[in-house]
Formats: structure tokens, C-alpha cells, sequence
């Protein structure tokens, strides 16, 4: 059985996770080839916990060439860079950072021309199949409420702007509510979900999103709510947090896991 070769782009807490996957569960059908992050200590790191040989790669370049999907765990700031250098070179590419194709169509219409997939797991969110069905209906309305611990949301570019002393709030409290392009622009790290929607929505703008902090909550809270020719349909997930990452949801990873088994393997289930 010919296995999918696949670098990990991104050493951090949610790329080991994956890389880990990649080396133990799904090992039948694929094969972590290369590692590459700007922190070459981290790759190095991972390379040491995991069971098959994996060259460290020395630069994104490398690590495109030598694979056949590039799973992307970096950031906001690099998802489409790097989603572009994939698709130049006739790679696939798996992202967790949804956040950096906000607004970018061109990278969908690249992929397309390229014969390329893109592939953007559900996240942390429930409802994301009904979403892309509820969209060919028509939606009529969106809204996504995000319910965090103050701690999740240290050195987000709108707490900093703001001068928001998050450590001084007592009780839960509405600290954002707008549009999903600046929820992307202000919280890159923590609502990569709003633009997962997006996208899931074909484009439907009118999407309310409110960030809200808890100091009592230890999770993630993320509710949907959903109106169209369809019906309507609400969710409500209440995550665990991913260890030794407050600012990623335990479901993110594993809903990325199960997009990786599900392109390893013939299982396709949801839409």
C-alpha cells in the first residue's frame, strides 16, 4: 500500500499532535517525511519523539519538495504563503490556520487551476457540515458567540490596542462583537473559527461574532446559531483546552486528525 508522504509545516503544540498521529495511529497509510519551523529546535524536538526516520527540513522550499500534502500548523500569518508555495509546486496542502484565507479567493482559484486541494478541518465548532449544506439552501443568518478564559486571549492585537487589563476582570463579560473580518484581524490566534464559517458559508458576510471572557470558564465555548431556507439549527461545544496551548481548543487537533485519516483512507463520512 502506497503511503501519503506528508511534512508537517509548524513544531509546535498542534504540528506534534498531528505528526505523532501521522507516526502511530494512521501509520498504514501515511509517512511524516520532513519538519520544518522558523524555531529549528522545535522540529528537532519533534524528530526525537517520533518512531520512523524524518529529515528536519532547512527551509519551506525542502520540506514542499519532498512530500505530497503539506499539513500547515504555523499561523495566520504564514497559512497562505505557504499554502501558495504548496499549490506552485502541485501539493495539497491541510491548514489550521483558516484565518490566513479570509478574503484571499485567489488561493482557492489557484488550487483549482492547479488541480490541488486545500483542505480546512472543522476546528473547534459543531454544525460546520450543516453550514456548507444550509449554504447551497441560502442562509439567511449567522451569529457565533466564543466564550474564553482571559488567559486565551493574552497579546491578541485588540487587547493590546485597547489597553485591556484582562486580569482585572471578575465576571463574564462581552469584550468584542463584530464582523468576522475583524474578529480575524484582531484575534488571529483565538477565533480562527469565524473564518472556518466563512468559508463553510460560501462567502456569506453577515456574520456576527461576539468574543466573551470568563475568568471562571476552563475551556472554550463556541455557540452557532444558523437561519435559512433550510431551518434553523444551534450548537453549542463546550472544548477542552489543548494541553500546553490555552489558546487552542483539544477538538481543533483532533478534528484535523480526522481529516487527516479521512484523505489517508476510502472512509468519507459528512458532508
Amino acid at each position: 500500500m502506497k503511503k501519503i508522504k506528508i511534512s508537517i509545516i509548524g513544531c509546535g503544540s498542534i504540528g506534534s499532535f498531528l505528526a505523532k498521529f501521522c507516526d502511530t495511529e494512521i501509520s498504514k497509510f501515511t509517512q511524516v517525511v520532513s519538519l520544518y519551523d522558523l524555531d529549528a529546535a522545535k522540529a528537532k524536538k519533534l524528530k526525537e519523539k517520533l518512531k520512523k526516520t524524518v529529515r528536519i527540513a532547512t527551509s519551506l522550499k525542502e520540506a514542499v519538495n519532498v512530500c505530497e500534502l503539506v499539513v500547515e500548523a504555523a499561523s495566520v500569518d504564514a497559512s497562505y504563503d505557504i499554502a501558495k508555495i504548496s499549490i506552485m509546486s502541485g501539493k495539497d496542502m491541510l491548514s489550521m490556520s483558516s484565518g490566513g484565507f479570509f478574503d484571499k479567493s485567489d488561493i482557492f482559484k489557484l488550487a483549482e487551476k492547479k488541480s490541488r486541494k486545500i483542505y480546512i478541518p472543522s476546528g473547534a465548532i459543531a454544525g460546520v457540515d450543516a453550514v456548507k449544506a444550509a449554504a447551497i439552501g441560502g442562509i439567511k443568518s449567522i451569529s457565533l458567540d466564543t466564550i474564553k478564559s482571559p488567559k486565551s486571549l493574552e497579546g491578541a492585537p485588540y487587547i493590546l490596542r485597547k489597553n485591556i487589563n484582562l486580569a482585572s476582570i471578575t465576571k463574564r463579560k462581552i469584550i468584542f462583537s463584530g464582523t468576522v473580518k475583524e474578529a480575524v484581524q484582531n484575534f488571529p490566534k483565538n477565533i480562527n473559527v469565524s473564518a472556518t464559517l466563512f468559508l463553510a458559508a460560501s462567502g456569506f458576510r453577515n456574520i456576527k461574532i461576539r468574543i466573551i471572557v470568563d475568568p471562571k470558564i476552563t475551556g472554550n465555548v463556541h455557540k452557532l446559531s444558523v437561519q435559512g431556507s433550510s431551518g434553523e439549527f444551534n450548537t453549542s461545544v463546550e472544548n477542552a483546552i489543548f494541553p500546553d496551548n490555552p489558546k487552542t481548543s483539544y477538538l481543533a487537533a483532533l478534528s484535523a486528525a480526522s481529516m487527516l485519516k479521512q484523505i489517508a483512507t476510502s472512509i468519507r463520512v459528512g458532508s
